[in-house]
C-alpha cells in the first residue's frame, strides 16, 4: 500500500511538474487542465496497478484501495481495459 501511494505522489509531482512547465496549459481554462491532469494521472496510475496485478481488477482494487465496481468505473471512464496487461 506504502508504495502504490509513493507511486501515485511520484506521478503526480512528475505531472504536476510537466504542466507547469507549458505555456499552454497555463493558458487552459481551469476545468480543461484539470480534466486534463486527472485523465493523465489515472491513466498512468492505473496502467501500473494493472501491470502489478497482471490485469486482475479484483487484485488491482485491493492495491489501490477502492472497491473493484470503482475501479472499473474509472476503466471505463478512460477506456482502459484489463486484457493487455493479463499474462
Amino acid at each position: 500500500m506504502i508504495q502504490t501511494w509513493l507511486f501515485a505522489r511520484r506521478e503526480y509531482d512528475t505531472l504536476w511538474y510537466t504542466l507547469s512547465r507549458k505555456k499552454s496549459c497555463q493558458e487552459l481554462p481551469y476545468k480543461t487542465a484539470k480534466e486534463q491532469t486527472l485523465q493523465s494521472f489515472n491513466t498512468g496510475y492505473i496502467n501500473n496497478i494493472l501491470t502489478a496485478s497482471q490485469g486482475n481488477v479484483t487484485r488491482a482494487a485491493k492495491l489501490c484501495g477502492l472497491e473493484r465496481q470503482a475501479l472499473q468505473q474509472i476503466m471505463r471512464r478512460y477506456g482502459i481495459k484489463a486484457d493487455p496487461f493479463r499474462t
